[in-house]
């Protein structure tokens, strides 16, 4: 299954990252899309019924922008649009068309208090944790994920890891290279700098008798919600084991067997969900009280109760909420 974040419509075309010419035709192309982002939150307009769709820019629209030599913005090429048929082959006048509209993704933090005129009544879709970026339709959010996570590296990692030197962007914003000759890295390994992606393992636990599933809580969040465990991996690490790990360090539960479910992208701000129901071999709670506030079993029926109120469950577009789902249909024999 694919979940929410994941739908992201664009090729990414990753061999066009290196191909200057065909990105200087693509910037200057006036079915070339642009989009905005302040803090790594996307500028957005809400429709009539409040829900907030990306703004669409072109070239002409920003060129002010584009084009400011003494401000160099960073600027990330995310893909183009799918969807190349025979009759677009047969009309295409060039390779730029062919290849279907590029998207961009422009950082405008520096300047985000001077864009009230260039989109009237839209705003920045900050706030709520990043949680608002779920009120998106779902190919939009896959884009905004892509652009949110890569414009935040670039802000947070603009020197070298090896020697200090400020880098400079490369690859249409894969990649951060130092150009210092005396950087140590430069001598027999490329110095150069990769987005950053942080993998989080996150599980439901199964009671040895399948009858219930183990459910934590954080301090930080509303009264009364639960959830699934979840913790980052380690170097070095399987997927399994660290589901065995964070399991019995955060409730004392420990987990045998281990079956993947799904992963998730999550733009806070570069993190890979991977889903996981866990079978635990014990059944004796002893929370971890610095890394939670409470944990329980909760029965079918429970959870049900809770699924209802909303209130004390993931929101439904969160991999937390279909992990829980899946048990729910599980046979207690399993």
């Amino acid at each position: 299954m694919v979940n929410f974040f994941g739908h992201n419509p664009l090729d990414r075309s990753a061999h066009r990252r290196t191909n200057k010419e065909w990105l200087t035709s693509a910037m200057k192309d006036p079915k070339s899309v642009f989009l905005l982002f302040a803090d790594a939150y996307p500028l957005v307009t809400n429709d009539n019924k409040g829900r907030p769709h990306l703004c669409q820019f072109h070239s002409t629209d920003i060129s002010y922008m584009l084009d400011d030599a003494d401000n160099p913005r960073v600027v990330v090429f995310l893909g183009v649009t799918k969807g190349e048929t025979a009759e677009s082959k047969a009309t295409a006048e060039s390779e730029l068309e062919l290849g279907g509209h590029p998207w961009f993704a422009v950082d405008v933090t520096d300047i985000q208090d001077k864009l009230d005129d260039l989109r009237p009544g839209s705003e920045f879709l900050a706030g709520g944790g990043g949680m608002r970026l779920m009120m998106l339709e779902e190919k939009e959010a896959g884009i905004a994920a892509q652009a949110r996570s890569l414009l935040d590296w670039h802000a947070r990692y603009k020197y070298c890891p090896s020697c200090g030197n400020l880098t400079r962007l490369g690859e249409s914003g894969y990649k951060r290279v130092c150009d210092s000759k005396e950087c140590t890295s430069n001598k027999g390994i490329r110095n150069t700098s990769y987005p950053r992606l942080d993998p989080v393992v996150i599980m439901l636990t199964v009671s040895p008798g399948g009858d219930k599933c183990l459910l934590g809580r954080q301090k930080s969040w509303p009264p009364g919600m639960y959830s699934c465990l979840a913790g980052f991996m380690e170097p070095g690490e399987t997927i399994e084991d660290a589901v065995r790990r964070e399991v019995i360090e955060e409730s004392g539960i420990k987990v045998g067997r281990v079956l993947y479910h799904s992963n998730q992208p999550w733009p806070r701000p570069s993190t890979l969900m991977i889903g996981c129901i866990g079978f635990a071999i014990s059944e004796q709670i002893k929370v971890d009280k610095d890394e939670l506030e409470d944990a329980q079993w909760f029965t079918r029926q429970r959870v049900l109760e809770m699924m209802d109120s909303l209130k004390h469950f993931p929101p439904h577009k969160a991999i937390a909420f279909q992990l829980i789902k899946s048990w729910l249909g599980m046979s207690a024999s399993l």
